[in-house]
């Protein structure tokens, strides 16, 4: 998909042949909620049907992932494909001042 933010997607397989999917994400500040939702989109369709590790820079200070909301618009469609793909957020300190906004997210 042609976004624009940078992603890449790495399948890795153990020796049992195992694969799990690593996803590197940068999405720059202030995107629109069409980049969220495409950027949830790929994230729900790999968690589908593979063992998948989400990580990168998502510039999306307003989430509070105690919570697991946004204090704002932006985020809210983040926040809800992460819940339906039953990732877990494992930052759990900030990154940037009192924002979490580099991430490690997996199924």
């Amino acid at each position: 998909e042609d976004l624009p933010t940078e992603v890449v997607w790495v399948e890795v397989r153990n020796r049992k042949g195992a694969v799990t999917l690593l996803g590197v994400f940068y999405r720059p500040p202030n995107s629109s909620r069409d980049v969220e939702e495409q950027i949830g989109k790929q994230i729900l369709e790999r968690c589908r049907s593979h063992r998948v590790v989400v990580m990168g820079d998502f510039n999306f200070p307003n989430i509070e992932w105690k919570l697991f909301r946004s204090n704002s618009l932006d985020g809210v469609v983040f926040v809800q494909c992460v819940q339906e793909a039953f990732l877990t957020q494992y930052v759990d300190c900030p990154t940037r001042g009192e924002a979490i906004l580099d991430l490690v997210l997996g199924n």
